[in-house]
Order: structure tokens, then sequence, then C-alpha cells
């Protein structure tokens, strides 16, 4: 609703400048017109009106001007804060699917043909990574993850206690995939607290190149061009800084490229 509304308002500024424009062009094209005698004679004795009316003009043309590049650069940062609060939900939407998954999962018939000593590592490898996930950064929603795949963990020592081998890999492997997001998520945010100001996504989000653009090594239209995307190519995105997104293409290459060269897909 509110990009809605700072469009309407950016839509009417535009048109006001082409108003204001045209009403300046016409000006000075009446002027050259008059050609009847009481007509040149009124424009000789009122130069100097028409001249302070001219540069009022130019002068709210170029305030317009100024501040629809503004609008244009806020417009930008509100559409990239909604990109970050999706992809929030996207992660969300995620673990709920994970849950369901495994409701289903559970009722069904295990055929994995690990060994006691593989399920025994795999066991142990996830219980480092859950301790490592939990010393970290996390809200209240990747909290319920983390403690949903502790649950699955729990369970899997149940099931190898039991002699269910194939169940205990089972749940292990789940409660890693559960967790190997966020752990992803926590490295990122890592590497951006050393960059500076880099926002990441909660989890990426599927973007389309609306037109062939450069991918730079950072987000600066002066840094270097690591490779070049062409228009309708899918790209994940992965964080932002400013105006600048963070993207890693089908190759899994990665760079920045400027927001507005983007779209979102729906």
């Amino acid at each position: 609703m509110t990009i809605d509304i700072v469009d309407e308002l950016f839509s009417r500024q535009k048109m006001a400048v082409l108003c204001l424009s045209a009403a300046l062009v016409l000006g000075g094209c009446a002027i050259q017109k008059k050609d009847e005698p009481h007509q040149v004679w009124q424009s000789e004795q009122q130069p100097e009106k028409q001249n302070r009316q001219l540069a009022r003009l130019v002068g709210e043309i170029d305030s317009l001007n100024q501040e629809l590049d503004q609008r244009d650069s806020e417009v930008a940062k509100l559409q990239l804060k909604l990109l970050e609060k999706q992809a929030e939900i996207n992660q969300h939407v995620l673990s709920q699917q994970y849950a369901i998954q495994e409701v289903v999962r559970t009722k069904a018939k295990l055929r994995s043909h690990s060994s006691k000593a593989e399920a025994v590592a795999n066991m142990a490898e996830v219980k480092m990574v859950l301790k490592a996930v939990a010393a970290g950064p996390t809200n209240e929603q990747q909290r319920r993850v983390v403690r949903q795949a502790e649950r699955m963990l729990a369970m899997s020592n149940e099931a190898l206690e039991e002699g269910n081998i194939d169940g205990a890999s089972y749940l292990s492997n789940r409660a890693h995939q559960l967790v190997q997001p966020i752990r992803e998520r926590q490295r990122d945010q890592k590497r951006s607290e050393k960059s500076g100001a880099e926002v990441v996504f909660a989890s990426p989000l599927i973007m389309t190149v609306l037109k062939r653009c450069n991918v730079r090594m950072a987000p600066d239209i002066k840094e270097a061009v690591l490779f070049r995307l062409d228009s309708g190519a899918s790209v994940k995105a992965l964080a932002y800084v400013e105006n600048w997104v963070r993207i890693e293409d089908e190759s899994k290459d990665r760079g920045w490229v400027y927001y507005q060269l983007l779209g979102t897909v729906q």
C-alpha cells in the first residue's frame, strides 16, 4: 500500500514537471509569435516581468527534478525493505513445509541402508551444527526451528538405541536439513558485519534480470565488472547494500547488480 501511494505521488510529480516544461515552451513561443503592433508594444513594456516568470518556471522545474530523484531513491529503498520481509516470510513457510513433510514421512517405511557407524557419525555432525546455530544470533522463528531439530535428533538417538539404524539416519538428516539454512545465514551475517552495512535476506529471493547488465565486484558503479547477465536471466538475491543487490546466478557466480535492473518473480 505504501509503495502504491509513493508511486502515485511520483507519477503526479512527473506530470507536474511535464506541464511546467510545456508551459515554458509555449510561453517562449507565444512571445516569439506576437507580430501585431499592440502585442509587440506590450511585450516590450513587460520584458522584465516575463523574464521573472520564465526564471521562476525554470527554478520550479529544477526543484521538482531534484525531488523526483530523491523520491526515486526512497522508493527503491522501500522496495528492498519489502523484499527483506518477503524473505523472512518465505523462511517461515519453508519451516512449516518441513514440519508437514516430517509428519508424512514418519509414517512411511524407511529404506536407507546406512551402517550403525555412519549413523553415529552423522548424528555427531548434526549435534555440532545444532550447537553452533544455537550459539549464533537467531530470531524467535529460527529458535523454534532449532528446537524442532533438537527433538528430531533426540528421536534419532532413541531409534538408534532400539536398533532402528535406518530411522536414526533419516531423523538426523531431517534435523540437519532444518538448521542448515539458518547456519548458512549466520555465516553470511558474519561476512556482512566485516564488510559494513550489508543486509542479508532471511532466505534467497528469486529475481529476474530486466535488461542486460554488468555484475560488479562490489556495490559501486566504479568497481570492476566480473561478468554480464542477459535480459530474462533468473538469479538469487542474497543481500543488499543501499540500492545494490548481491546476486548468485545459475552457475553459482556471485556479484553486485543495481536494484533497478532486477525484477521480482510474481
